[in-house]
């Protein structure tokens, strides 16, 4: 499974490169003869495999199915929607997933549409499972520490958030800059933990989408592991503007629902939603709480109002 936020820079893909520099021609046409090419997403295959057999395999003609394309080594390939099947020619049947479609101009601006895909059409699969969707703490958990040399580094860190749970009032001096600091110098040692003898740090460092997902989900776990002790010094630091805001929201309470601007069905959505708030009250990491809203949204912009939706369904 992939995620639906998934970009990487494809001018940086080993693949789109060997395209770009030994078959220039292929890219050349392929918006006139209205072709799609498909370019694995880095880290999916073999970088050193990739010749003109692999290259064709991946520019896919059109035929008179709109659905039915045929490469350009005469095999037949399937689009549906967002999956795509290697069908009659293949060594192997297979159905890769498309992460997203950009497109490229030639000399006489006419567009080619690029389809990046979960994993090469044919050929050795690798690293498949590197782009896994992180909804909570599990699932950063088993992202960046999917190994015997990660779960090490994990024993490190969770070492380093026992520390710092255990010398907090020393650690943060009483000021909510100091919690800041110290949070943010915990996670900087552990990110570095990660890139120095990590099982992510070849993936990390070549892709950005690889990188900014170790670094979510080192911060998902960290800001889990020190809530208690963080929150209870923020509620503190926050004490007087939080019971001013209090205030305010009590007194908002009292206003008459006619002078909300929006429907009577829009309105019966909003029970559901205030229903869904403890939810995102508990949540511990950033993480979380950026879904939960996600939740609430969804519930007050939906056509019918249903109650809390999973936003690991979504």
């Amino acid at each position: 499974m992939f995620s639906d936020d998934y970009d990487e820079d494809l001018q940086a893909n080993p693949f789109f490169k060997v395209i770009q520099t030994k078959h220039k021609r292929l890219l050349q046409t392929a918006g006139a003869h209205q072709n799609l090419i498909c370019i694995p997403r880095i880290n999916s295959f073999v970088a050193s495999d990739v010749g003109r057999r692999e290259v064709e395999t991946h520019v896919l003609a059109p035929t008179v199915s709109p659905s039915a394309f045929r490469t350009l080594n005469d095999k037949i390939v399937i689009i549906e929607g967002r999956e795509v099947h290697a069908d009659a020619g293949f060594s192997e049947r297979r159905t890769v997933r498309i992460l997203f479609e950009e497109a490229v101009y030639d000399g006489d601006h006419v567009s080619c549409r690029l389809l990046c895909l979960s994993a090469p059409l044919e050929g050795e699969i690798i690293d498949d499972d590197s782009v896994t969707p992180l909804y909570n703490v599990q699932d950063c958990v088993a992202f960046l520490w999917c190994n015997g040399a990660n779960k090490k580094i994990l024993k490190r860190i969770s070492e380093n958030i026992d520390f710092f749970n255990k010398s907090f009032n020393t650690l943060v001096q009483g000021s909510l800059n100091s919690v800041v600091d110290a949070v943010h110098s915990l996670y900087t040692r552990a990110v570095q933990l990660q890139l120095k003898e990590g099982g992510m740090k070849k993936q990390a460092k070549a892709s950005k989408f690889c990188m900014d997902r170790v670094k979510l989900a080192t911060e998902t776990f960290i800001l889990h592991g020190v809530h208690g002790n963080v929150f209870a010094a923020v509620c503190v630091a926050t004490s007087e503007k939080d019971a001013s805001l209090n205030r305010k929201t009590r007194n908002i309470r009292q206003i008459a629902t006619q002078f909300f601007v929006v429907s009577a069905e829009e309105y019966k959505r909003i029970p559901n939603a205030i229903q869904a708030l403890p939810h995102f009250v508990q949540s511990t990491t950033r993480l979380d709480k950026l879904l939960r809203l996600r939740d609430i949204f969804h519930i007050l912009t939906s056509f019918k109002a249903e109650g809390l939706g999973s936003a690991s369904a979504s």
